[in-house]
């Protein structure tokens, strides 16, 4: 099963602490990891994906969309 986290603050995103909890969704999902992150004005928005790759194994398959 994927693996999904995410941070909205009104500082930007820790890029370790981001990595960290990548590492801690590891066991969701082992063959990939993305992350978006986006800084607007005086509002940061990241998420972390993790994905777990059984039916579609193809690399145009991996996270995020």
């Amino acid at each position: 099963m994927c693996g999904i986290a995410g941070y909205i603050g009104k500082s930007p995103p820790n890029t370790d602490n981001l990595k960290k909890t990548s590492e801690i969704l590891h066991h969701r999902g082992p063959d990939g990891e993305g992350f978006f992150i986006h800084q607007l004005q005086n509002q940061g928005v990241a998420f972390v994906h993790r994905r777990l790759a059984i039916i579609d194994l193809e690399p145009r398959s991996n996270q995020p969309f």
